[in-house]
């Protein structure tokens, strides 16, 4: 019994000494990349469908068509989409500097700061609060969170697939 023990610690310590010869798949940038403008995601928004945008580039696009749709698929989303908070802190933690860069040319983009402002305001018309509970309406946004749930599986499976990777900061940028 102690013998398969000894055998799982040498296998550990020689992973430990070669990190890089793992010969497991490795998370790149471009898997936390929009649809809508390719680049890193901030602020990560999740539609019902389960794609994922910036939120600064679906208030752009929805500014634009006045449409409530998916971007890629064109499902029609329910209740008004919110931040992924998981996924934006998972890629903040992963790509700091880039999110950083970003977030700064976002604010200082006066058509994007309008379109994520007026965005809000209509989520917010359209999510009344309740008279008697003050709460959010229960009935409207229910299918926001099979959206989040689809985003969070994916990134769940990446993570835990290459998590050692990860917590050794291993990642990679993929060559495109």
């Amino acid at each position: 019994m102690e013998e398969p023990q000894k055998n799982d610690l040498s296998m550990r310590e020689q992973e430990e000494e070669h990190p890089v010869r793992s010969s497991g798949p490795q998370i790149s940038v471009s898997e936390f990349s929009c649809h809508c403008c390719y680049d890193t995601l901030v602020n990560p928004t999740t539609l019902n469908c389960g794609h994922s945008f910036c939120r600064h580039c679906l208030a752009l696009w929805w500014m634009s068509s006045k449409k409530t749709e998916c971007p890629e698929c064109r499902e029609k989303w329910e209740g008004f989409p919110k931040v992924n908070i998981l996924l934006r802190d998972a890629i903040e933690k992963l790509f700091p500097d880039a999110i950083r860069m970003r977030v700064e040319d976002i604010q200082q983009n006066n058509d994007v700061v309008q379109s994520l402002a007026a965005f809000q305001k209509y989520g917010n018309d359209q999510n009344p609060l309740a008279p008697s509970t003050g709460r959010v309406n229960p009935q409207r946004g229910g299918g926001f969170f099979s959206g989040v749930l689809t985003a969070l599986t994916g990134v769940a499976v990446a993570f835990n697939f290459d998590r050692r990777r990860v917590f050794q900061g291993t990642l990679y940028h993929r060559e495109q």
